[in-house]
């Protein structure tokens, strides 16, 4: 079972369903509605050519900026160093990256990012595919960076939906055997439905990081916020849209069959991912809940 991955993953699902509700065109007025992210049009993810202390910074569609560190980075390096074991999930994360984003709230005006905590960030034009940076740290000396823009996912009525900030509210663990249901178990903590999986394995019980929120983005990023205040960043891309079935990696570009979850929407416009994962003689069954932000 992949020991403290399990948050990570189950965010990338989420990412995918980044829908403007307010402006999909569905009339039932019996649905609530969901308003279109503060900072949709201007969210971006940059990233940086040549040699840098960073190797990408990101706005997102809620007003987050996060800023990867080149040092030790998940995009350098990759997520292939999990203990695979008897369950892997979309929440989980490596322990080495934990720190390695700096992050926080931001604001536009015009070109001109203001990161709370770090400085601002203007971004300018630099040809038909780079752009230029310009850092300017609190306090520091200003620099600029070349970067490249990333693709972002075309604005269909589900990507609207689902790219942006949701809250963990959460989550069940449905275990069988055939058809024997050896745990049915909902907690509002994901450590809970860990340590509750570890158990049933036999496995000796691992220290879980709760989930706080799951980000995800237009540009393909799936991020994931833990109570401890830290950051967890994959990559996700659709495998089918229309039935809203995502892949998901820890290993920047690098999916696989295996990696894929199921995203929806409740009578609420409330997120709720699903993942399974089957083994020789059982079947693991996650569902998890998420509330919009906005």
């Amino acid at each position: 079972m992949k020991k403290n991955a399990l948050i990570a993953l189950s965010m990338i699902m989420l990412s995918v369903f980044c829908m403007t509700f307010a402006s999909c065109g569905d009339d039932d007025d019996d649905d609530p509605v969901l308003v279109t992210p503060k900072y949709a049009e201007d969210a971006a993810l940059y990233q940086i050519n040549g040699t840098s202390e960073f190797t990408s910074i990101e706005f997102t569609e809620s007003g987050m900026y996060i800023i990867t560190k080149a040092n030790e980075s998940s995009k350098a390096k990759g997520w292939g160093k999990f203990v695979k074991s008897k369950s892997i999930s979309s929440f989980t994360r490596s322990e080495s990256d934990a720190y390695n984003y700096i992050f926080g709230k931001y604001t536009k005006n015009g070109d001109v990012y203001t990161l709370e905590g770090f400085g601002t960030i203007t971004v300018e034009k630099k040809g038909d595919v780079n752009v230029s940076l310009k850092i300017q740290p609190t306090g520091k000396e200003a620099y600029t960076l070349s970067a490249q823009p990333v693709k972002k996912f075309d604005g269909s009525e589900i990507i609207n939906k689902l790219c942006r900030t949701w809250k963990f509210e959460d989550g069940r663990l449905v275990v069988k055997k055939g058809d024997t249901v050896l745990v049915d178990k909902t907690s509002p903590k994901i450590s809970v439905l860990l340590t509750t999986l570890d158990s049933v394995y036999h496995e000796s019980p691992d220290k879980y990081d709760d989930l706080e929120e799951v980000i995800f983005t237009k540009s393909g990023s799936y991020i994931v916020k833990y109570t401890d205040n830290t950051l967890a960043v994959a990559q996700w891309k659709w495998k089918d849209e229309n039935k809203g079935l995502i892949y998901f990696t820890w290993e920047y570009g690098k999916f696989d069959e295996e990696s894929v979850i199921e995203v929806s929407f409740d009578k609420n416009n409330d997120l709720v991912v699903d993942e399974t994962w089957n083994w020789h003689d059982s079947t693991d069954h996650f569902t998890y809940h998420l509330s919009k932000t906005e």
